[in-house]
C-alpha cells in the first residue's frame, strides 16, 4: 500500500497513513510509475535545460466515467498530473488509457488499469 496525506489543512498536524488498495496506475513514456512525490521531466527540453523543466508531482487525480447524454453513450475521464517547478509554476498533464485488455479480463475487466502521461518522465538519482 501506499501512503498518502490526511489531515492536510493548515495549522494541522499531517498525518501519513496507509491509502486503499487501488487498480489504477499512471506511468511515464518509458513505463515507469509516477506517484505523488515523484520527481519528473516535463516534455523533451534541449541540452542543459532540464533543470528548469523538472519538477514534482503533487497531485494525481482519480480515472472517472460518466454517461454524455449528448454523444449517448460512457465517457472515460482520465487521471490528470499535477507538477510543480522549483519557482512554484504548476503544469498538468492529462494521461490517457493504455490498459491492454484481454479474454482472461473477461467479464469483470482488467485488475489493474494503466494510465500513460507521455509527456513525463521519471527523473531518478
Amino acid at each position: 500500500m501506499l501512503p498518502y496525506l490526511t489531515n492536510c489543512d493548515p495549522g494541522d498536524e499531517t498525518t501519513v497513513t496507509e491509502s486503499p488498495a487501488k487498480d489504477w496506475r499512471v506511468i511515464d513514456h518509458k513505463g515507469d510509475e509516477i506517484v505523488v512525490g515523484s520527481r519528473v521531466m516535463f516534455g523533451d527540453p534541449a541540452e542543459g535545460e532540464q533543470d528548469s523543466y523538472t519538477g514534482i508531482v503533487t497531485d494525481i487525480t482519480e480515472p472517472d466515467a460518466d454517461y454524455d447524454d449528448e454523444l449517448q453513450r460512457g465517457v472515460q475521464y482520465p487521471p490528470k498530473v499535477t507538477l510543480r517547478y522549483g519557482d512554484g509554476d504548476e503544469e498538468v498533464v492529462t494521461s490517457y488509457d493504455v490498459t491492454r485488455i484481454t479474454w482472461g479480463d473477461y467479464p469483470d475487466g482488467p485488475i489493474m488499469q494503466t494510465f500513460q502521461a507521455d509527456d513525463l518522465e521519471v527523473v531518478t538519482g
